[in-house]
């Protein structure tokens, strides 16, 4: 959702009229991506709405990684040569919200939520999109922002190769404690990873 939410308010920030259909009814309200990267924080600062992300995040400037117990070293991200030298870190639920608004406030109603995509109709001139409810839409161009299980992508006959990992991993919101907040930690253990950030 974050990415068409963002090429939404980008192609509406250069004069197009973005239409952005989503299954959902709602955001989703549970962990997903955290860290946002310095290319990413330049497409927000282009949108106008980097300061808010900021406001809402936590900067983190420097990622340090354990071996068990051991401190084996530190990695700081202002040495970076980009532009926004940090990640930010925000739950993805409050970045979709930004990016919701900063939409609504560029292009009104461009985002129609309750639209699950059924058919897709490519020509030379235009797509056609079809949803579950029997609605249509018609546009010159269909970007696919619908995740690794694409229908956009399967119906246009793009093809991708995708692997299948063995790991699994388990992912929440907690409070930081104090002291840590613009500080990643890896854990590397006997039993696995620990991220935090």
């Amino acid at each position: 959702m974050p990415a068409g939410l963002m090429l939404g308010a980008l192609c509406a920030l250069h004069g197009l009229r973005p239409l952005v259909v989503e299954q959902r009814h709602a955001p989703v309200t549970h962990s997903r991506s955290i860290g946002i990267h310095s290319p990413s924080l330049a497409l927000f600062e282009q949108i106008g709405l980097l300061n808010d992300l900021l406001d809402a995040g936590n900067r983190i400037n420097t990622g340090t990684a354990y071996l068990e117990a051991t401190r084996m070293g530190d990695l700081h991200f202002s040495r970076q040569p980009v532009p926004h030298p940090y990640i930010v870190t925000c739950p993805q639920l409050v970045t979709e919200r930004l990016l919701e608004a900063r939409l609504n406030q560029l292009a009104p109603g461009a985002l129609r939520r309750a639209h699950l995509v059924e058919h897709l109709d490519v020509t030379d001139a235009h797509c056609t999109v079809r949803t579950r409810n029997g609605t249509t839409f018609v546009a010159p161009w269909c970007f696919a922002c619908d995740g690794h299980d694409s229908f956009i992508r399967t119906a246009a006959g793009i093809p991708v190769t995708a692997h299948a990992y063995p790991d699994s991993y388990l992912m929440g919101d907690f409070d930081d404690p104090p002291g840590t907040r613009d500080t990643a930690a890896v854990h590397l253990c006997r039993d696995g990873l620990v991220e935090s950030l």
